[in-house]
């Protein structure tokens, strides 16, 4: 989740630089929060923050605490 339009560089240099073949990445910013909602509903409730991101990591159908640093997510 993003204030900013743009994906956060320390997330978008993880990606290129690793294999995720079992990761799937949700993006919610201002501008596509409608949009991503009708796909996938339960993303309405992940609210975005004032400026900056946060982090949410799924697994099993269950999410995490939002997390602001992305090193912290034990990748």
């Amino acid at each position: 989740v993003s204030s900013d339009e743009t994906l956060p560089d320390e997330l978008a240099n993880y990606l290129a630089g690793n294999s995720a073949f079992h990761l799937s990445v949700l993006f919610k910013t201002p501008g596509r929060a409608t949009e991503l909602a009708e796909l996938v509903p339960f993303t309405k409730d992940y609210p975005i923050p004032n400026e900056g991101c946060c982090y949410y990591l799924c697994q099993n159908g269950v999410c995490g605490i939002p997390e602001k640093d992305f090193k912290k997510l034990n990748l």
